[in-house]
């Protein structure tokens, strides 16, 4: 799907005589304005050392930039509370995994939330759309690279099926400290009708 507009919401919770209550979050495609609030949480991650190998702060420009690159097959999404459209608890991105056109069904996810909002299903919430875009997109192959120290993604990844796929050890240098990177994967399988 390439509706630049997609909103995704959380399968609804049922009530008392099925009656539907509004899902917690909802998930729709980045625009210009959340720029400077997806920098905002990756600049978290990166004062904290464990989720990204980046090490200076960045800037909703760079942001813009990326959201402007983005190829027909590349999607950058963010999560809010259901009907707040301005708060943004997290975001994620599905992009190639390579411009060698061998790679073409495989894709990378990356999920990063804010600090105030982990723990409350909006990185599960953006992950399930991951999936859901990555698939819509053709991929059937989807990597994630995870600093191993950052057990918590890894944990997590595995409850969405993603399985080890490797170790590379000491890739990473931060602040004088050496750093592993798990490989882990997620094999999408092929509709019927593929």
């Amino acid at each position: 799907m390439n509706d630049r507009n997609t909103t995704s919401m959380i399968a609804p919770d049922t009530t008392r005589a099925g009656e539907l209550r509004q899902p917690p979050h909802q998930v729709r495609r980045a625009k210009a304005d959340d720029c400077a609030a997806i920098a905002e949480i990756y600049n978290q991650a990166i004062r904290a050392r464990h989720s990204t190998m980046d090490t200076q702060p960045t800037s909703a420009g760079r942001y813009l930039d990326l959201l402007h690159a983005l190829t027909l097959r590349e999607v950058l999404v963010v999560a809010t509370p259901a009907g707040r459209n301005d708060q943004l608890c997290g975001w994620g991105i599905v992009k190639r995994y390579s411009d060698r056109p061998g790679y073409h069904v495989a894709c990378e996810t990356s999920v990063y939330v804010h600090e105030r909002h982990q723990g409350q299903g909006f990185g599960t919430a953006i992950q399930a759309e991951l999936l859901r875009q990555a698939r819509a997109l053709g991929y059937r192959h989807v990597v994630a690279k995870i600093l191993a120290i950052n057990t918590e993604s890894i944990a997590f990844h595995r409850r969405f099926g993603f399985e080890d796929a490797g170790l590379q050890r000491r890739i990473g240098l931060i602040d004088g400290v050496w750093h592993d990177v798990a490989i882990m994967q997620y094999l999408i399988e092929p509709d019927a009708g593929d």
